[in-house]
């Protein structure tokens, strides 16, 4: 039996996507506005910078997560991360620390996405839409991951049924 929950924002996340968003696109169209009339190669570096740190943060956006008999699925617009069950050390719910570090990725446009590092837990992968709905997941290869979805309470359960 499969188990599909969605990935929720939370208004934070909604807010920052959606000013970071307009600023990009702003920035976009006046940089190539300004490349038509006269062409500068660091101009256009920057914008492909800002194209592609666009492309990235909704590429890898968390869209939905899944519990099959024997993995949990993290889906993305064009990937999935896939965990197996005997892969997994402990699961349970994630509460951020003040201390939380971004060391690479996003923290809030299209969700908490990249490498993250707490007091609690050393360094960790973060998958995250809204921190309230967050999930620790420790593998035996001392992997961490932070994921979260709309029931993470489900998921939860079901993967420690699983893994005794």
């Amino acid at each position: 039996m499969t188990t599909k929950l969605n990935v929720q924002w939370s208004t934070y996340v909604k807010c920052i996507t959606f000013l970071v968003a307009i600023i990009i696109v702003a920035v976009e169209a006046g940089i190539v506005y300004k490349l038509l009339h006269s062409f500068d190669w660091l101009l256009l570096m920057v914008g492909i910078f800002f194209l592609l740190i666009f492309i990235y943060n909704v590429f890898e956006s968390p869209l939905s997560i899944e519990v099959t008999d024997s993995q949990i699925v993290l889906n993305k617009i064009t990937t999935q991360i896939k965990i197996d069950f005997d892969e997994i050390e402990t699961i349970r719910i994630y509460k951020r620390g003040t201390f939380d570090i971004r060391l690479f990725g996003s923290g809030g446009f299209c969700g908490f996405i990249g490498h993250f590092s707490s007091k609690e837990i050393g360094k960790y992968r973060a998958y995250v839409g809204n921190y309230d709905q967050a999930f620790l997941i420790k593998t035996k290869n001392k992997k961490n991951y932070v994921l979260s979805c709309e029931d993470r309470d489900t998921i939860i359960s079901r993967v420690k049924a699983k893994i005794g």
